[in-house]
C-alpha cells in the first residue's frame, strides 16, 4: 500500500542558497536524525548533492520516521518551488511511504 503525503520542507529559510539546485520532479534524500535534541523523530531533507534543505514537518515526522525505522521504503520528490520573485523561496514535496524499492 502506498501513502502519499504532500507537504513543504520545514526550516528551509536557513538553506535558501540550495533551492536553485532543485528541479521539480527530482528525488530528494531523507535521512533520520534520531539524536536531534529538539525532536527524536527528525528527518532531514537533502538535495541529490547531499546538501541540507531543511526537515520533514514535525507534525508528519513521527509517522514517516516510524515507517523508515521499520524498513519501509520511503521516497521524497520535489513537486514545486514556491516564492518565485520573493526573497524567501520554499520547496513543496511529496513523500511516498511504502513504494517499491
Amino acid at each position: 500500500m502506498l501513502d502519499m503525503i504532500k507537504t513543504k520542507i520545514a526550516g528551509i529559510s536557513l538553506h535558501q542558497n540550495i533551492i536553485s539546485e532543485i528541479v521539480p520532479g527530482e528525488e530528494l534524500l531523507l535521512m533520520r536524525e534520531p539524536d536531534n535534541r529538539f525532536d527524536t523523530n527528525a528527518i532531514i531533507v537533502l538535495s541529490r548533492s547531499k546538501k541540507q534543505l531543511g526537515y520533514v514537518n514535525r507534525n508528519l515526522a513521527f509517522d514517516v520516521a516510524k515507517a523508515m525505522d521499520e524498513g519501509v521504503v520511503v521516497k521524497c520528490f520535489a513537486s514545486m518551488i514556491t516564492g518565485a520573485g520573493y526573497s524567501l523561496k520554499g520547496v513543496n514535496i511529496e513523500i511516498r511511504v511504502g513504494v517499491a524499492a
